[in-house]
């Protein structure tokens, strides 16, 4: 995990357990969605985000309280003004992302991505899906992707788990694992004979 990503799962923990302890997890959520789409749509956004003003993080406080106050509920401009403080904005994307993943756990809902080497049956989704539902509970959401580099099988991703059934998985594994060096027993010669 890089720093940045690192940066980004503590800020959204921090969004979390703030919505958390004042029971606007629904409310946060909304608005978190929200941002992320403006950062999609908004190239002014994005670039303010994304420079440096004069004047520091104390001006880039005062200019996101001035953008988002009275728009946004209270929990939601303080946490931008805790992020610009740290001169994070930029990551504002990542944390969106992290914030939704961790609001869905605490739903006992979990992000499910299922990618097949080839155009999957009904009937195979659902098999996944009943497994899934079988192991993490029955709510999820799930995004199925087409992705021929698989060469065959399929690769899982449930919440941080990840289940790697593909040929091109298995054709990875195998290669690393000839390229380990096998251990001499005791008493032997590298050609496996006894000495």
């Amino acid at each position: 995990m890089t720093r940045n990503e690192r940066y980004a799962q503590a800020f959204a923990r921090a969004l979390q357990g703030a919505a958390a302890a004042r029971r606007e997890e629904t409310l946060v959520t909304a608005n978190v969605v929200a941002l992320e789409q403006l950062w999609q749509v908004s190239p002014e956004w994005r670039q303010f985000c994304r420079t440096r003003q004069p004047g520091g993080t104390r001006v880039r406080v005062k200019q996101v309280r001035q953008l988002f106050e009275g728009k946004l509920p209270e929990i939601v401009v303080r946490f931008l003004e805790a992020v610009a403080q740290h001169d994070q904005l930029a990551l504002l994307p990542d944390i969106c992302v992290q914030y939704q993943q961790l609001a869905a756990r605490a739903r006992g809902c979990s992000r499910v991505q299922m990618s097949f080497a080839c155009e999957p049956t009904e009937e195979q989704v659902a098999r996944v899906r009943n497994w899934v539902a079988a192991t993490r509970g029955p709510e999820m959401e799930v995004t199925v992707l087409t992705d021929p580099e698989l060469i065959a099988g399929m690769r899982l991703f449930v919440d941080d788990t990840r289940i790697d059934a593909s040929l091109a998985g298995r054709l990875k594994r195998l290669r690393v694992s000839l390229r380990k060096p096998v251990p001499v027993a005791a008493g032997e010669n590298e050609s496996g004979k006894q000495a």
